[in-house]
């Protein structure tokens, strides 16, 4: 009976160990980042953020989803974009109007 706890306990650790290395690389793979520098304070949606140089992460492979960090001071905002360029989302496009610049598309 001890045997075959054992061997259990055995095959079960080898097949968590598989299951870890098999996410593993896809989490690794998974993110797109890119620096920008932008040299004017602009908004997205309600928030208005500062001119410097800002850190876009795809948070996830082919998703529209987006983190946009200010650089300097650490904070973060996440965003929905549609992409215009698939392959390699790394520039910030904006709109420039009355009340200033705003983010209008990653492309």
């Amino acid at each position: 009976m001890f045997n075959s706890f054992k061997k259990f306990a055995v095959i079960s650790s080898v097949m968590i160990a598989g299951a870890i290395g098999m996410v593993t690389p896809a989490a690794a793979k998974a993110s797109t980042k890119t620096t920008n520098y932008v040299p004017f304070e602009f908004r997205v949606g309600k928030q208005v953020l500062p001119a410097g140089k800002y850190r876009l992460d795809q948070t996830t492979e082919g998703s529209n989803c987006y983190r946009l960090r200010h650089v300097e001071s650490g904070k973060a905002i996440y965003v929905l974009f549609p992409r215009l360029n698939t392959s390699d989302p790394s520039k910030l496009l904006f709109n420039k109007g009355d009340r200033g610049y705003a983010l209008r598309v990653i492309s």
